[in-house]
């Protein structure tokens, strides 16, 4: 069974609950921190990538864990597209996001297209393909993204029920759109 977008944050959500907490209070003691105006962020044509825990000395975010980390796209000003990476296994929805005095909302639709590790190459490496394409139903998502700042660096704090975050990579939009269609997830998605 493939694991989709919505079982890691729900997942990894509930299984990580103190050692996320931890790892933010141990990166932020000391720290100053803040909110901001989510209207006045500029998400659109960004790429974000989230995880648990804080990393202010080079102002990213990281995970010690194979399935808590992924990315968002803002594709637009009203689009984008959010990614799961877990071994092995990339899981994508599409979205529409709003952004309101206190956060960004993201709203999922009941599609995902995911990509994963074809299970008979454990056994037989010459197995073809290498990686196997598959669209799945499930519950529509919101997913709330505050603005927190921390050491003069914004990041969006993940609002549905633990501590992760996500920070703005150097990575362009356009080279994320062109991953996902060349590993066929881009295409599966917009079928």
């Amino acid at each position: 069974m493939t694991k989709t977008i919505f079982d890691i944050v729900n997942r990894v959500f509930l299984s990580t609950a103190i050692g996320c907490f931890i790892g933010f209070s141990a990166c932020s003691s000391g720290s100053r921190t803040g909110k901001t105006d989510a209207r006045s962020m500029d998400v659109g044509g960004k790429v974000y990538i989230w995880a648990p825990e804080i990393d202010t000395a080079n102002k990213s975010v990281t995970g010690a864990c194979d399935c808590c980390s992924g990315e968002i796209l803002f594709l637009n000003q009203t689009d984008c597209i959010w990614l799961d990476i877990c071994e092995g296994t990339t899981s994508v929805a599409k979205g529409k996001y709003r952004q309101s005095v206190d956060a960004i909302e993201l709203e999922f639709g009941k599609t995902i297209a995911s990509r994963y590790f074809n299970p008979e190459r454990e056994v037989d490496t010459n197995a073809q393909p290498e990686y196997l394409l598959e669209k799945q139903t499930i519950k529509a998502r919101k997913i709330m993204l505050e603005p927190v700042v921390v050491d003069n660096t914004v990041y969006l704090r993940i609002l549905n029920g633990e501590l992760y975050y996500a920070v703005p990579t150097n990575e362009t939009l356009e080279t994320r759109i062109d991953n996902l269609k060349s590993d066929g997830l881009f295409q599966l998605m917009n079928d």
